[in-house]
């Protein structure tokens, strides 16, 4: 696979947080910031991996890339631990997010999809409000 389309999986996490980041501000609850944020980035994931691979370690690959240039993106958010717990939720949910849109395109198997996006819906409304109940002092 060529260089450039890894510099694309690795780049097209900034331009995907910047859009759902403009979609998010509208104040708009916690969790409909990362719903906003989980849509975008499945349907990235997707997308870059039905473009750009063809086997099993490509699409490791790619998704491995794409999960790194999310974490620079958020890593000045994630490492002020004293503020900023919806960052931290946030950024577990998209890295679990690209993971299950891999799986989804590895296996094209309607019932992985229908799990995945119930885990998606139990941690955007649960898992994000635990996770900031359980990191407040």
């Amino acid at each position: 696979m060529k260089k450039k389309n890894y510099l694309i999986a690795f780049f097209a996490p900034w331009l995907m947080m910047l859009f759902s980041a403009a979609l998010g501000t509208c104040g708009h609850d916690v969790s409909a910031r990362t719903y906003t944020d989980s849509i975008c980035m499945f349907m990235l994931t997707w997308l870059l991996l039905r473009q750009f691979t063809q086997e099993r370690q490509q699409i490791i690959r790619m998704t491995a890339t794409m999960i790194v240039g999310s974490l620079v993106i958020m890593s000045p958010l994630y490492l002020d631990f004293t503020h900023e717990y919806f960052a931290q939720a946030d950024l577990f949910i998209v890295i679990v997010t690209m993971i299950l849109a891999a799986v989804c395109f590895k296996t094209q198997r309607i019932s992985v999809l229908v799990l995945s996006v119930i885990l998606l819906i139990l941690l955007n409304t649960y898992g994000v409000h635990a996770w900031i109940d359980l990191m407040k002092p």
